[in-house]
């Protein structure tokens, strides 16, 4: 069975991207007219239509030879006016399919679809704009979903998605929004406006400042204030949130001013992440995450299972994905052996900041005040990296399996458990300096079959276990050495 589907009208408008060259007739001849008044560039304004009418005509004439072509497991994707341009897409070489609707197409019927693939595509696939009635059409011919019963459905409870919008909100999105708000505000209301809320800011920051001087509190507040509207949102994306499996297919869904749905092929599932934060452990909990091609909007990446325990999340996570392994890793780091690898740095930084603090009080003592509250400030930003380090310490390891990997490290201010399946592993590199050679230590480095490759590293595990576990399952390996050289393992 096949079926031709249109696309939406508004296809025509964002078609006019193609012509916007165009503008450069209108453009060039208001800067000729520059000097000769207003009456002459008027009477030539007819010009500047005509480029309009053009361009709608085209993007018009565009939509009318673009069109969806489905078959059984196959679209064709034909567009183009001048030079004619098909893709062909297979269902079963996708990695993901993503429906979304933003708040501004939903009046108008229309939904945004893009399907995605493992490889890296050598020019950029803009997203198709169709009619939500076409949508079923789809599922049902292309993707042949509709006959794959759904058998289980995960919806995340209020608490757990507040406390996962919580965990994933940062202040560098916030300061973002808060600098386009502010941006636009004083555009369009004016600059006495703008006075005004910097005014009543102002206040409000002494009021709240309990003595310190206003350089340090504006900081804070306006992270804190940029930390809240990421927060915001993030709790928007998580909006009726829900996961539901079929036998071949994850689900993900949700979104309140963008109702977003994604569709992921299990068998395209490059890895599962299980994340969390120093606090956001405590609070939140773990947040899984699984990573495919597609799978996430542009600004935002939904968590399959939003918060919970790790032991809850594991559950879930067999129940959505059974045919995932164990996330054990029993090869770990020993504390006594890396304890210089991982604070030496933190505790040499600390004292240095310290001393220092304590050389420019006496050097200064006119500044003692603002010295000795930049110095705490310092020191607790090194202690905070100490406590990450220390907490990384004990969450290293790797567990090798015969069909799986699972890693366990810390990056940056995250703590990561990775399970990646065999069939996605692209290269595993186990590494020696001489002083982890002296300890019988390595770093191992796995590189995962993404499209922007990923790579896992795990420092200072034991070098024997890691080369027997990997040898005893068939892993080939790159194994280096301190002194620069490499040998490949046997496979």
């Amino acid at each position: 069975m096949t079926a031709t589907v249109r696309l939406h009208p508004l296809d025509a408008v964002s078609g006019m991207r193609r012509y916007l060259f165009l503008l450069l007739i209108p453009l060039v001849r208001g800067l000729a007219a520059i000097g000769d008044g207003w009456m002459d560039w008027l009477r030539g304004a007819w010009i500047d239509l005509c480029v309009l009418a053009a361009m709608l005509l085209l993007g018009f004439l565009r939509w009318r030879h673009s069109r969806l072509r489905l078959s059984d497991g196959r679209m064709t994707y034909s567009r183009g006016l001048f030079f004619q341009t098909e893709d062909l897409f297979f269902a079963e070489a996708l990695s993901s399919f993503r429906i979304s609707r933003p708040f501004y197409l939903r009046p108008v019927r229309a939904a945004v679809i893009q399907p995605e693939t493992l490889a890296r595509e050598a020019k950029v696939l803009y997203p198709i704009l169709v009619h939500y009635s076409d949508i079923r059409m789809l599922e049902r011919l292309f993707l042949q979903s509709r006959g794959d019963r759904v058998r289980v459905v995960a919806r995340a409870k209020p608490s757990a998605v507040a406390l996962a919008a919580a965990a994933s909100s940062s202040a560098v999105g916030g300061l973002t929004f808060a600098a386009a708000f502010l941006s636009n505000t004083a555009r369009f209301a004016g600059e006495n406006a703008a006075d005004n809320f910097l005014a009543a800011a102002s206040r409000f920051v002494h009021r709240i400042s309990f003595g310190l001087p206003p350089a340090v509190v504006i900081p804070l507040v306006t992270l804190l204030v940029a930390y809240l509207l990421a927060f915001l949102r993030n709790l928007t994306e998580y909006y009726r949130f829900t996961v539901s499996r079929s036998s071949r297919s994850l689900y993900v869904g949700g979104g309140l001013f963008t109702r977003y749905h994604f569709q992921a092929r299990v068998a395209a599932i490059e890895s599962i992440d299980l994340r969390f934060g120093l606090i956001s452990r405590w609070f939140a909990g773990v947040n899984v995450y699984v990573n495919a091609a597609g799978l996430g909007l542009k600004t935002f990446t939904p968590a399959v299972i939003p918060a919970g325990g790790l032991k809850d999340a594991v559950c879930q996570l067999r129940r959505l994905l059974p045919e995932f392994g164990s996330l054990a890793c029993p090869i770990k780091t020993d504390p006594k052996a890396a304890f210089s690898r991982y604070m030496t740095l933190p505790l040499l930084f600390f004292f240095l900041t310290a001393a220092a603090g304590a050389a420019a009080g006496l050097l200064f003592p006119e500044l003692t005040r603002l010295i000795v509250f930049w110095s705490v400030m310092l020191c607790a930003a090194v202690a905070w990296v100490g406590a990450h380090r220390f907490v990384a310490l004990r969450h290293t390891g790797i567990g090798v399996y015969q069909n799986h990997l699972c890693v366990m490290y810390g990056r940056g201010y995250l703590y990561h458990r990775v399970y990646i399946p065999r069939a996605k592993l692209v290269r595993i590199s186990v590494s020696q300096s001489r002083a982890q050679q002296r300890r019988g230590l390595c770093t191992v480095a796995v590189y995962d079959m993404a499209r922007r490759r990923r790579r896992h590293i795990v420092r200072t595990v034991d070098y024997g276990a890691v080369c027997r576990a990997l040898d005893l399952y068939g892993y080939p390996a790159e194994r280096q050495g301190g002194s620069g050289g490499f040998r490949r393992a046997e496979a």
